[in-house]
């Protein structure tokens, strides 16, 4: 087993394009930015009564519906509960999407289904074209972390066609972006998902958004990781994870930090990889992300077999077993029962649009 190197080595490119991205960054971290959003959003609903809480509680739910999951779905039912006495169809629609996301990332993908499902029957009897893009782009995220990227595809790209009709460049490419996922890293059609990143990418830096750029920039680290090429997926997840880290996100510091993790396990730099893993394991927990702990307790189980710690392995394999049957999904007792000698699980991220 070659003896540990450092995985974070600079690299020219990575450099430069990294002092040009993080100058796109706010000057305080995002991730305090976005608390600090919440914090306003519920002072407003705090000071709001009747039909004056509607509109502060819908912006609730589309500010805690990634990192604070469980406060959307207690926002989205008081405001649902609202538009039942002074109906507003568009506000519904975005509520009803954003309560299917919140569910994703706590891992009840039925209940995510039914409620996007909602989102979209109401969008497409209200002709309300915004809605019904981001409801099937929600529901093709939903489909593809089932393990049915087939009809991820078929949904993300009945999204794109109203989204570019539509000529939202940003939207356009959330949604090329997890088609790029769901080509690349499900279907392993690497060609395709890398035209459709490249697209995303060019888009993004034409907006100059730093976390979608990042976004884009990890799943490039995926697929050329994919493709063998170290050198090229080495770069762009510095690049991701530089950004990432200014804008303090959790769960997408740990997706890129779990990613960093199996190119060093896959180049036998054990203690790095440990590392890495071990950090995105505290933030998924941090974020109560449990289909991402459940991923990163896999991942520290083969760390802990390629360097003969079988008792910690045991131990993280035990961990992960019990999400899964928690989540009750077919999808994560598949990759618990696969371990240790599944291909590694790179944490690409599909956009939230």
């Amino acid at each position: 087993m070659a003896p540990p190197r450092p995985c974070l080595s600079p690299l020219p490119r990575w450099a430069a394009v990294a002092v040009l991205v993080l100058a796109l960054l706010p000057l305080t971290p995002a991730a305090a930015a976005a608390s600090g959003e919440r914090d306003r959003l519920e002072a407003s609903v705090e000071g709001a009564s009747g039909q004056a809480r509607i509109a502060p509680l819908v912006d609730l739910v589309v500010a805690s519906r990634q990192e604070a999951p469980e406060r959307a779905l207690s926002a989205g039912e008081e405001a649902l509960a609202l538009l039942a006495q002074w109906p507003d169809a568009a506000s519904e629609v975005r509520v009803l999407n954003e309560m299917g996301w919140a569910q994703m990332v706590l891992g009840r993908y039925d209940e995510a289904t039914t409620i996007a499902g909602r989102g979209r029957a109401l969008a497409e009897r209200e002709g309300d074209s915004p809605g019904l893009a981001r409801a099937l782009n929600n529901l093709g995220v939903i489909a593809r972390s089932r393990g049915e990227p087939g009809q991820a595809i078929v949904l993300f790209e009945q999204a794109l066609v109203i989204e570019r009709s539509l000529a939202r460049p940003r939207e356009i490419a959330g949604v090329l972006n997890n088609l790029g996922v769901a080509h690349g890293f499900d279907l392993a059609d690497y060609d395709t998902a890398l035209r459709y990143t490249h697209e995303a990418l060019r888009l993004r830096e034409s907006l100059g958004e730093a976390q979608d750029i990042a976004l884009s920039e990890n799943n490039l680290g995926v697929l050329y990781a994919r493709l063998g090429d170290r050198e090229r997926a080495l770069e762009h997840y510095q690049l991701a994870l530089a950004v990432r880290r200014e804008l303090g996100v959790p769960t997408r510091i740990a997706g890129t930090l779990h990613n960093l993790g199996d190119l060093a396990l896959g180049a036998e730099d054990v203690a790095t990889a440990r590392a890495h893993h071990e950090e995105a394991l505290a933030l998924r927990r941090q974020a109560g992300d449990r289909p991402g702990e459940l991923i990163s307790l896999i991942a520290l189980a083969e760390v802990g077999l390629e360097d003969d710690r079988l008792a910690d392995a045991a131990r993280h394999l035990r961990d992960a077993e019990a999400i899964a049957e928690a989540l009750d999904q077919p999808r994560e007792r598949m990759l618990v029962g696969a371990c240790p000698r599944a291909p590694r699980l790179p944490a690409g991220r599909l956009g939230d649009g």
